[in-house]
């Protein structure tokens, strides 16, 4: 089973990659340009910028999320996308449903002990 992190990674990814063709393909075909034109165009620099540094950050994260030596905002991604897989979060969520059922019979005992204090002293 795959774990959160490495499926957003997977994501990233493919995000990344289709950024990347669809830059290449619009500057293939003329539809984007980073060359400076006369007055009739516009340049497409901007655009071409945007979409190159959303490709790289895009390709980053999908990096950070399968390396396993610490880089810059690892941490911060791996609390976003946890690396835990299924089972061990199933087993970890179960022990700590049964842990608060367990805290609840304490103060239900608790409370019971309280009240029948009571009602000794006030016999």
């Amino acid at each position: 089973m795959d774990t959160p992190a490495e499926r957003a990674s997977r994501i990233f990814f493919g995000f990344s990659a289709s950024l990347l063709l669809i830059l290449a393909l619009g500057l293939r075909s003329g539809f984007l340009s980073t060359a400076q034109c006369g007055s009739n165009c516009t340049p497409d620099s901007l655009i071409v910028a945007v979409l190159l540094f959303s490709a790289i950050l895009s390709m980053y994260l999908y990096w950070a999320l399968r390396v396993a030596t610490p880089v810059p905002f690892q941490k911060q991604l791996h609390s976003i996308f946890s690396n835990e897989s299924e089972v061990d979060m199933w087993n970890r969520l179960e022990g700590e449903r049964i842990d608060s059922d367990d805290i609840e019979k304490m103060s239900d005992a608790w409370a019971k002990l309280e009240v029948g204090l009571g009602i000794q002293e006030s016999e």
